[in-house]
């Protein structure tokens, strides 16, 4: 798990540096910013911010992992209370007695 987000992130690394160098090189506009062309400050800020938002997530993953340890846990002890005895009470047998 740990392997696949870290994979995750430097794909996108790979992935936004090739973006950016396309787009400053080609002079492509922003449409929510009136079609100014993107300069390596705004694209570097991008970065950043996913950055942060993905290391958030990293953080997640202890926490998932406990998750799973307590999913398998708690189906062993709905095992243990569903478990039908081997040794049966006999027949005869009084579940009420006294001690004089």
């Amino acid at each position: 798990m740990i392997g696949a987000f870290k994979m995750f992130i430097f794909g996108y690394f790979c992935y936004c540096f090739y973006i950016a160098t396309f787009f400053i090189e080609n002079k492509v506009g922003n449409p929510s910013n009136h079609y100014k062309t993107y300069n390596a400050g705004e694209l570097l800020s991008v970065l950043i911010s996913f950055n942060m938002g993905m290391m958030m997530l990293f953080g997640l993953t202890p926490n998932l992992q406990a998750m799973m340890k307590a999913k398998v846990i708690g189906h062993t002890i709905f095992d243990v209370i569903d478990r039908v005895p081997e040794i049966r009470d006999h027949e005869k047998s009084t579940d009420k007695f006294e001690i004089k």
